[in-house]
């Protein structure tokens, strides 16, 4: 008997992506699969999945309601409910490639101490295609021991992840408290305990962002990443210097981030003052940057300029 891959699926109110979500999953070359969805839906969701559990049975498709609490905590309680040696993840607006499956648990056996395999992606904005696929625009990937690397980018799309589910319950899982960063904190657990991480390079999953998303948040993205390596600093004892250094970096990055993404805004909505205020405090920590030095003069003396540049562009991180 081959080992069984239990795919969980969080859903909350994506009754027009599922059915695509799910047919992704059961037109896999690889079948021995469950599908663990756990809703908080107030849709048509439930609907969807009994069609799904009228044609292919209980044994391979499951739905557990949840009150709304997050993806952690949907994530851990279907994990929890899984009854597959590996544990995939998807989004319900997400989809796989038709042998997404078979290529990562080949992987997985493949790579010794294999605590976590994952892909590249096609990257979705709504139903519009990137050009670019979503390796290469967090510019790059790693596999191996890569606990270092992982700290300073996350090249993992949770969409693409595959673990064992021993390691998972090892680990203790997502952080319920991280919210939207919970998957990067669960991919640090894992290369941090040693173990091996895989990478296929090959796009073998559908990523979408939608609007109003939470990966759509920039600036609770950037709050969510602070509290991550906020916490990953208190627990930093047995970290070598490097390492601990290296989450400094990360928290001095995310907090710059952070004020930039506020004063863009307050650009925006004319709120110069304000957006001057946010740049201050980027400069105590920069002193010598050129860029925020310019930036602070035209928003003293001609803000209208930085108004009309960031009117014409879309998705930038720094003026």
């Amino acid at each position: 008997m081959s080992d069984k891959v239990s795919i969980v699926i969080p859903s909350y109110n994506v009754e027009e992506f599922l059915p695509d979500c799910l047919e992704s999953i059961f037109a896999q070359t690889y079948e021995n699969t469950e599908v663990v969805i756990v809703d908080s839906s107030t849709d048509s969701t439930p609907r969807i999945v009994d069609k799904y559990v009228d044609r292919f049975g209980e044994s391979r498709i499951k739905m557990f309601p949840q009150e709304r609490s997050g993806p952690a905590a949907a994530r851990n309680f279907g994990i929890m409910h899984c009854t597959g040696e590996y544990v995939a993840f998807l989004d319900g607006d997400d989809k796989l490639c038709i042998d997404s499956v078979e290529k990562r648990l080949r992987k997985m056996k493949e790579t010794e101490n294999c605590g976590l395999v994952y892909t590249d992606a096609f990257v979705l904005n709504q139903d519009i295609m990137f050009d670019k696929s979503y390796s290469e625009i967090v510019d790059g990937s790693c596999e191996g021991q890569v606990f270092s690397r992982l700290i300073r980018n996350n090249y993992v799309c949770t969409s693409t992840a595959m673990a064992p589910k021993k390691v998972l319950h090892e680990v203790g899982m997502f952080d319920e408290g991280l919210k939207n960063a919970e998957d990067y904190g669960l991919w640090l657990k894992i290369s941090g305990k040693g173990y091996n991480v895989g990478f296929i390079n090959e796009k073998l999953s559908f990523y979408r962002i939608r609007k109003g998303s939470l990966s759509d948040d920039n600036l609770k993205n950037a709050e969510y990443l602070i509290a991550l390596f906020t916490k990953l600093k208190a627990e930093s004892e047995d970290f070598s210097e490097e390492v601990r250094a290296l989450i400094d970096s990360n928290i001095e990055r995310h907090m710059s981030d952070y004020h930039i993404i506020k004063a863009k805004r307050y650009i925006l909505e004319g709120r110069y003052d304000d957006a001057s205020n946010e740049y201050g405090l980027i400069s105590e920590k920069n002193k010598s940057s050129l860029k925020y030095h310019l930036v602070s003069l035209l928003l003293k003396y001609n803000p209208g300029i930085l108004k009309r540049v960031l009117e014409g562009r879309k998705n930038h991180r720094g003026v």
